[in-house]
C-alpha cells in the first residue's frame, strides 16, 4: 500500500475536524497517521487533564474512537479520556467537549 493510499483516512478526519480552520484555531501539529487513524499533539497547557495529544480511529463500523493522550518522559502515553462510536459530523463537538479546544469561531 502506498504512503498516498495510507494517508487518505488521515486526511479524511483532518478534513472533518476543519482542515487548516481546526489547525490555527487549536494550534495542533506534529499530525501523523496511518491506514486506519490521525494523531497530532496540542498544546497542553490550554486542553482539560493537561492532555498533550490526540488519536483518532476509524473503526470497522465505520464510526470513530477518539482518545484524549498526555504524554510524559516518566510514565508515556496515558490515555486519559477516550470515546467510541462517533461519528463524522460530531467529531468537532466531541472534540471541543473533550479537550475544551473549539475548532471554529
Amino acid at each position: 500500500m502506498s504512503e498516498d493510499t495510507q494517508m487518505t483516512v488521515a486526511k479524511t478526519i483532518l478534513a472533518q475536524l476543519g482542515g487548516n480552520r481546526f489547525v490555527q484555531m487549536t494550534s495542533a501539529k506534529d499530525f501523523s497517521g496511518g491506514p486506519d487513524c490521525l494523531m497530532f499533539r496540542l498544546p497542553a497547557a490550554s486542553t482539560k487533564h493537561r492532555a498533550n495529544a490526540m488519536r483518532i480511529y476509524l473503526d470497522p463500523t465505520d464510526s470513530y474512537r477518539l482518545e484524549l493522550v498526555k504524554v510524559t518522559r516518566a510514565k508515556g502515553p496515558e490515555v486519559v479520556d477516550k470515546r467510541e462510536m462517533i461519528y463524522a459530523e460530531q467529531l468537532q463537538s466531541i472534540f471541543t467537549d473533550m479537550t475544551g479546544l473549539y475548532t471554529r469561531l
